[in-house]
């Protein structure tokens, strides 16, 4: 793992509004320093479509190797965490996500109404580990005690696409065309 940053977005209205304190951007920090992450980038946001396209963009410009998404993943119409970050998800972690609830519901019965997603995703150029998380600080620390139990195998996974994304950025891989060398070695040049 080389020294990777990490985004952290909190989406929460009353947040924004001050009428609600945020608690769990600093547990998304702390937990993600943990993991050894060097630098997070933090952002709070209102809830909606709009407001979360706009802070995946932003996100995308950090290149981070991480991306957590704190909020937003309840059942309120303006809820809509899960259904935009499925939109960048390339490869979805379904057994994580299973890991969640149950570790959640350990905790409370209420983590049944969370429908936080986990994955590799494609933002911006690069592949990332993107997290949902509940926007409570209870909810942020039984994401991240799943993922820390599995950070070693996530890590190198992410390492192997952010080496292929870079081959790609770099003309060595052609979305499945062969190279020159390899189209005259098999005779496929014209």
């Amino acid at each position: 793992m080389q020294d990777w940053d990490a985004v952290s977005i909190v989406v929460g209205d009353r947040i924004i509004r001050g009428q609600r304190p945020n608690k769990a951007g600093p547990e998304v920090e702390r937990q993600l320093k943990a993991l050894g992450v060097a630098k997070v980038h933090q952002r709070c946001v209102g809830e909606g479509r709009e407001p979360l396209v706009s802070a995946f963009d932003w996100a995308a410009a950090m290149r981070p190797a991480v991306i957590v998404i704190a909020g937003g993943t309840g059942l309120n119409p303006g809820n809509v965490t899960p259904e935009i970050s499925m939109e960048y998800i390339i490869q979805r972690l379904y057994g994580l996500e299973m890991q969640v609830l149950i570790q959640g519901l350990e905790h409370t019965e209420k983590a049944g109404l969370s429908r936080g997603v986990i994955g590799i995703a494609r933002v911006g150029n690069e592949a990332c580990l993107l997290i949902n998380t509940p926007s409570s600080r209870g909810g942020v620390c039984d994401v991240f005690e799943v993922i820390a139990g599995v950070w070693d195998s996530i890590a190198e996974a992410l390492d192997s696409h952010r080496e292929a994304d870079a081959r790609s950025q770099a003309g060595h891989c052609c979305a499945g065309e062969p190279d020159k060398d390899e189209s005259v070695a098999w005779g496929l040049q014209e």
